[in-house]
């Protein structure tokens, strides 16, 4: 046996004997920077190792939605059943429901991962509409789908004509003024 040894490694190979009582040179590889080939090029035992030369980014996908988080990678050659995804974003890697493009509900949490929690026009929203006053009625041409109340969009019912004053609104006793 013998090796080629440089700063990169130590590659193992073999001397053989000549026909003329002599030994050949060491058939070792010189290992050089692992590079993402198929191939063992530092001669450390791994083939294609983690932060090899033309890796990409995988992610690790916990509820296998095909979509990764951003705080779990690592540079491969290729997918492996621990990091299966280059696809990135997912903001609750433990449940396969919630991630990029999915649908927005209102539930209190964010399941489309646009880091905004209960958007509006979310599904399962309420329309509200402005209240100014405070009265309990809105103004029919002012309103939001929310999943709670915001700010002036606090009232469910709608038709107020005075939206400036607390007396005016649809069913309040008429006063003469």
């Amino acid at each position: 046996p013998c090796d080629r040894e440089n700063d990169v490694g130590i590659c193992s190979g073999l001397e053989t004997c000549s026909g003329t009582g002599g030994w050949s040179d060491c058939d070792a590889l010189e290992p050089i920077v692992e590079i993402c080939d198929e191939l063992d090029n530092n001669c450390d035992g791994t083939i294609d190792e983690p932060g090899a030369t033309g890796c990409e980014l995988y992610y690790k996908d916990h509820d296998s939605d095909g979509v990764g988080s951003e705080s779990h990678s690592k540079c491969l050659c290729a997918p492996n059943t621990d990091y299966p995804t280059q696809s990135t974003g997912d903001c609750n890697d433990l449940n396969p429901s919630v991630g990029p493009g999915q649908l927005e509900f209102c539930n209190g949490m964010d399941d489309d991962c646009d880091m905004i929690v209960d958007s509006e026009n979310s599904l399962g929203c309420v329309q509200y509409y402005r209240d100014q006053d405070g009265d309990g009625w809105g103004k029919t041409v002012d309103t939001k789908c929310l999943c709670s109340t915001v700010g002036l969009y606090s009232a469910t019912a709608f038709g107020d004509c005075d939206d400036e004053s607390g007396q005016t609104y649809p069913g309040s006793m008429e006063i003469c003024n």
